[in-house]
């Protein structure tokens, strides 16, 4: 125990003699004096100098709790941020409505972002992990694991290719070359795909089925393919490529098996209402009514 740890234990204890000190709180407080700093920035102990200056050299009894409590979360988030400067923080790439995105990772890997999605990683890539809010595809570089966290489950390859998407309450992953393992860890389920399979989870619905490798991450040039798939569901897809109002009615229950293009808005509602017997009117370039004949 260093000089300033001792007289800071000094200080919880005249403290806890005069009961000003319970249990929970000198343990949470004993807890903190063991936090390791590393790197540039302020030290432990200059810290700790600074929270006796707080106190006086006397230790005095009546320092109020809130003040100590705050030096403690201080010190903390120092060791936060300098954690963060060590490992050189994270990195968040976003891919806004009507835009896709080509990203490389540190490893070489290669990851397309779909519409209204994005990553995060850590600069320093120390494990090749990920995480994934949207829709991306994924071609992998050999190697150690690489993993993709979504808020419903993870996917792990060593290098492969495949589409991961996860929106609202939706997790669908395909796997187009090699293998992956999609796991859901609040299900205690782990499944590995080969090439043409595809796992979906839907609410508390898991399905496996398969699928045309090469209709697989098809997205990416602006084409976008659906089997049985609700019509709610394609079309807000289509609104996400399209930047555009929708709204529709007597729609529910109805599925699509199709798909429609990314580069004419026009083409693509006439691709989606005409087998399904819809009309649609657009407005301004900007809104689009949908409408059962």
């Amino acid at each position: 125990m260093d000089d300033q740890d001792k007289k800071y234990h000094d200080y919880l204890d005249k403290n806890e003699d005069d009961g000003h000190l319970d249990e929970g709180l000198r343990s949470f407080l004993d807890k903190s004096t063991r936090a390791q700093l590393s790197g540039s920035g302020k030290s432990r102990e200059d810290i700790w100098k600074e929270i006796e200056e707080q106190i006086g050299d006397d230790g005095s009894r009546h320092f109020p709790y809130y003040r100590l409590i705050a030096a403690v979360v201080a010190l903390l988030v120092v060791a936060t941020v300098i954690f963060l400067v060590k490992t050189g923080g994270t990195e968040l790439i976003t891919a806004e409505v009507a835009q896709t995105k080509d990203v490389l990772l540190p490893d070489g890997s290669q990851v397309k972002l779909n519409a209204e999605s994005a990553i995060e990683y850590n600069k320093s890539w120390e494990t090749r992990e990920l995480s994934l809010r949207g829709e991306a595809f994924f071609m992998v570089q050999p190697g150690t694991d690489f993993t993709v966290i979504t808020s419903l489950g993870s996917v792990s390859v060593l290098g492969t290719s495949f589409n991961v998407l996860q929106r609202d309450d939706r997790l669908e992953v395909a796997c187009k070359t090699g293998k992956v393992q999609v796991n859901l860890e609040d299900r205690n389920f782990s499944r590995d795909l080969v090439p043409g399979q595809m796992l979906r989870l839907v609410a508390d619905s898991v399905q496996s089925m398969t699928f045309n490798t090469e209709l697989i991450g098809r997205w990416q040039t602006g084409e976008y393919y659906f089997e049985d798939r609700p019509v709610a569901e394609v079309l807000d897809e289509l609104r996400r490529q399209y930047d555009v109002i929708l709204s529709h009615s007597g729609l529910e229950g109805r599925s699509f098996n199709g798909y429609f293009i990314s580069d004419d808005l026009e083409a693509a509602l006439t691709m989606i209402c005409e087998p399904l017997d819809l009309t649609f009117a657009i407005r301004n370039d900007e809104e689009v009514i949908i409408r059962p004949n």
